[in-house]
Formats: structure tokens, sequence, C-alpha cells
């Protein structure tokens, strides 16, 4: 198996497991009456922590860049995707009127996609 397979399977076994944080902190905390956006944020973050470890760590293991750098990159792309998530949850919620639990679902897809991209060819390259 070629190493770009090998890092996919390893890129979406982690991603998927950070999203089902994600998504599982999310649920329980809407259930709570936590407003969304609060759930969304909240619950992104502990999931952005535990990605960034796993990708360093598991998934792009032979990178070249200085750690600060990486950090850096990290946050500025976590930064613009919160915003696209929270604004992506509130279209689907309010405007498409689509369940707060699915709209969730529909952005981590959505996400998922950009943030593979941006991880193996800016972050992690």
């Amino acid at each position: 198996m070629n190493k770009t397979v090998k890092e996919l399977i390893k890129y979406a076994f982690f991603g998927g497991l950070s999203t089902i944080i994600n998504y599982g902190l999310f649920v329980i905390m809407v259930r709570c009456d936590i407003q969304y956006i609060i759930s969304n944020v909240s619950s992104y973050i502990v999931a952005v922590i535990l990605t960034y470890w796993f990708n360093e760590r598991f998934v792009f293991e032979d990178q070249k860049k200085k750690r600060s750098i990486k950090i850096k990159q990290y946050i500025l792309n976590r930064l613009l995707l919160i915003a696209v998530d929270s604004i992506l949850l509130s279209v689907l919620t309010e405007i498409l009127k689509i369940h707060v639990e699915i709209s969730k679902v529909i952005v981590v897809v959505v996400l998922l996609l950009a943030n593979y991209l941006i991880s193996k060819f800016w972050i992690f390259k």
C-alpha cells in the first residue's frame, strides 16, 4: 500500500474519532439546553486539540516544518473553519430549517474534506 493511501486511511480513522467526539459533545450540550453555537464552538475546540495531536503524531509522520510554524498554520486554519462551521450550521438550522443535529452532520462532512486538503497540502506538507 503506498504512503498516500496509508495516510488517507489513518486520517479517516483519526478524523472519524475526533468527529465522533465533536458530535457527541455537541449533542450532549444541545440536549442540556446550551445554545447550539456555544455547543458547536466548545465541542469544536476539544476536537481541534485532539485532531492536531492525532495528525502530527500518527497521520502526517514525516513533517519537516518546525512545530511553531505548523501550530500557527493549524490555528489559522481552524479559526477559519470554525467560522465556516458556525455560519453553515446557522444557515442550515435557521434558514433551511434543518434539525440542528442533522445540520451538524452535514457541516462535519463538508469540513472533513476541506480540513484534509488544507492539512495535507499546507500544514503538514
